[in-house]
């Protein structure tokens, strides 16, 4: 009977210590608005648009030459950047060149399903034509950061310049004539 009493009172022990307590705890933060608006303007609206031009210009190139011609500017604007956005990452995503001429850092101009032989590449300086200097175009890259200090301001407004140029990324694709596209999805995030 003693054993017997001895397990029942170490029970009740230690159904006590299972007993639930509370603890008040406070928990403490800063929110400021962590974004911009973000627009994009190109040479017509939101497009980059290129000027009409013959295929003969580019049939005598090597892959992964620059299309000869200006650059077709466009930028990122910036605008209501909230208290403590100090930068922004960018990350262009676009159906980019694999394997050929500026590899991941072109889109590819298509016409429907046909995969035209020239590709779209950023830079950030419309003098710029080395692949070094190309924007990234793949989901596989990860997003850039640019302070905002870095980039052109207008008034309260920052601008984040873009300048498109052709390439010549695959030529042993089909030659595709008529309207081409080449189509993106810029991500941004803020700090």
């Amino acid at each position: 009977m003693k054993k017997l009493a001895l397990v029942l009172f170490l029970a009740g022990l230690a159904n006590s210590a299972w007993a639930a307590d509370s603890i008040d705890v406070q928990f403490k933060g800063t929110l400021t608005n962590p974004t911009c608006t973000a627009t994009f303007t190109g040479s017509t609206g939101t497009d980059l648009h290129f000027p009409t031009m013959k295929a003969s210009v580019f049939n005598s190139l090597q892959q992964g030459a620059i299309v000869p011609g200006d650059t077709v500017p466009g930028y990122i604007k910036f605008t209501s950047c909230g208290g403590g956005v100090t930068a922004v990452n960018i990350q262009f995503v676009g159906k980019s060149v694999s394997g050929y001429g500026f590899q991941g850092k072109a889109m590819y101009f298509t016409q429907g399903a046909a995969t035209s032989q020239l590709g779209m590449v950023l830079f950030k300086s419309s003098s710029d034509t080395s692949e070094d200097n190309a924007i990234p175009v793949s989901s596989a890259t990860t997003a850039i950061r640019y302070p905002l200090a870095s980039m052109v301001k207008e008034g309260s407004d920052y601008k984040y310049n873009v300048f498109g140029r052709l390439v010549l990324a695959k030529p042993a694709n089909p030659v595709v004539t008529g309207d081409l596209t080449a189509s993106g999805v810029i991500n941004i995030s803020y700090e």
